[in-house]
């Protein structure tokens, strides 16, 4: 009976100290998202947690931004998807919008707000439904972070809020069950998992005319605001080994020529990735780096 008590006891002692460490790294206050069915999904409002250490925050409008106010006189729309929102592993602080803010304050004494109108995966088609539903929030100009994938990535609306553990719409009550998952998933991976044949899939032919549309509206709505639009085409790891670009963004690069749409092309280091193409902190300096004089230029400060 003794050595089932002490067995007992060591276990509960380790459950304890596994949910403790995993309410330590947030995993039960990961950032929520709503189904939508303009612009498939989005982060919810007004939220202000931590997750994996970084604070993960967004304002009214679902930025993440501080909130947007009525005294805002220049304002620069950043939008984009996972690059420039940076996920759970960018801290608020970190993201570039927060820091070409800062240093266009320390640098001109004045408020520029950047608004950062971003989500995992998303395209300009979502970018443009969020614009159309919200306003474009007296912007002085649009400033969009682009990548070859987004040429030809259209809204699907599939499910996938409350459905993936990518976008949840509610936390859990226990962090230990998301760490068994997780070690689990990874232990699964290295050792039991199979390769599993492709299945068909269809894909929308890599051409200039299936080129989404968003790209083509935000160029509109720039124009009808008289605003400037800038692209920036961010490069991952395996096209900047290569020192080129994929086919999508081959096309980007064409419809920006044909439409004199200002771009600019990524380099980078990568050391300022955290994967094939998203961003780490270093890297998140880096590209404020690139868009803080973008921003200058264009907006004639």
């Amino acid at each position: 009976m003794k050595k089932i008590a002490l067995a007992t006891f060591i276990f509960c002692l380790f459950l304890l100290l596994v949910e403790l460490g995993g309410r330590y790294y947030g995993l039960t206050s990961y950032p929520l998202y709503d189904a939508s069915s303009e612009y498939e999904y989005l982060l919810k409002p007004n939220q202000d947690v931590r997750i994996y250490r970084n604070r993960f925050t967004t304002n009214e409008f679902s930025m993440r931004s501080a909130p947007v106010a009525k005294t805002d006189t220049l304002v620069v729309l950043l939008v984009g998807d996972s690059i420039i929102n940076g996920g759970n592993s960018i801290d608020q602080d970190s993201l570039a919008s927060t820091l070409v803010e800062k240093e266009l304050l320390r640098q001109y004494g004045k408020k520029v707000r950047v608004l950062n109108i971003s989500d995992k995966t998303w395209s300009p088609d979502n970018v443009v439904a969020y614009l159309k539903k919200f306003g474009v929030f007296g912007a002085d100009m649009i400033l969009m972070v682009a990548n070859s994938g987004d040429a030809f990535d259209p809204m699907t609306f599939q499910p996938i809020v409350g459905v993936t553990s990518t976008h949840p719409d509610k936390n859990d009550a226990f962090a230990w069950p998301k760490l068994v998952v997780k070690a689990w998933a990874t232990v699964e991976d290295r050792y039991f998992r199979s390769e599993e044949p492709a299945g068909k899939e269809e894909k929308i032919a890599e051409e200039p005319e299936n080129l989404v549309k968003g790209f083509s509206d935000l160029d509109s709505i720039s124009r009808q605001l008289k605003i400037p639009f800038f692209l920036y085409l961010h490069r991952s790891q395996s096209e900047l080994t290569k020192n080129t670009v994929d086919r999508g963004g081959l096309v980007i690069e064409e419809f920006c020529k044909k439409n004199q749409i200002p771009m600019r092309i990524n380099r980078m280091a990568f050391d300022m990735f955290n994967d094939e193409i998203h961003l780490n902190s270093k890297g998140q300096k880096a590209l404020a780096k690139d868009l803080l004089p973008i921003i200058q230029s264009e907006l004639k400060l």
